[in-house]
């Protein structure tokens, strides 16, 4: 009980923009020498995630890394600690180790299939920055293609393949994945402004005005 209301009071602190005093409860979860180990790993992320809003890459990575080798903790919690440290890898210009982490999740037997797609949009993306235009149609097809997908991360993972068929010179396919984010029928609004915002782009350069105005 005193680690959950730790917890949610650090969560207060966030709301109203107090950094200082949510990592301060967050760092007593962490040293309660008798914290579960769901919470302790759930406070690591969050003052890690904390550490990184506050631009602290250093202190936001080691806190990742301490879920991640921490034996007990859930794989829920690796998983997400190992997708945050990819993120925060590649804030810092380290995109091999960015890509090594998204990887051991994707590899993860019992990592949660949101884990799982999110890792592989994330790589996708950096394949993708790296002109790596092969891998990274690969990782997004495997996000659309699996069977759990949740529905934001299959709705990125179109959008994605969309503009990188597109970058390829094959429009018609970038059209049809752009399509099905928009058909889809509770794809999140980011998701949905960007997929018709590319089409209509795409269908502009195909010289489809009444399409593009559509």
């Amino acid at each position: 009980q005193r680690a959950d209301a730790l917890v949610f009071r650090a969560l207060v602190y966030k709301q109203i923009g107090d950094s200082a005093a949510e990592i301060a409860d967050y760092s007593r979860v962490i040293n309660m020498p008798d914290a579960p180990a769901e919470q302790r790993a759930d406070a690591l992320i969050d003052r890690g995630f904390a550490y990184g809003q506050a631009d602290n890459n250093a202190a936001e990575i080691a806190d990742y890394t301490r879920v991640i080798d921490t034996p007990d903790a859930p794989a829920m919690q690796r998983a997400r600690a190992l997708v945050n440290r990819g993120v925060a890898c590649g804030r810092a210009g380290d995109s091999a180790a960015e890509i090594a982490d998204y990887t051991r999740v994707i590899e993860m037997t019992d990592a949660p299939t949101e884990g799982r797609a999110r890792a592989l949009v994330n790589r996708g993306v950096v394949h993708e920055q790296a002109g790596e235009r092969a891998a990274a149609v690969a990782d997004y097809t495997r996000v659309i293609d699996m069977p759990n997908a949740p529905t934001a991360q299959r709705a990125d993972a179109l959008v994605n393949r969309g503009r990188a068929y597109g970058e390829a010179g094959d429009s018609a396919t970038e059209i049809a994945d752009y399509t099905r984010v928009v058909d889809m029928p509770a794809a999140p609004f980011g998701q949905l402004a960007d997929a018709l915002i590319n089409r209509c782009l795409t269908y502009r350069q195909a010289g489809d005005s009444a399409a593009e105005i559509a």
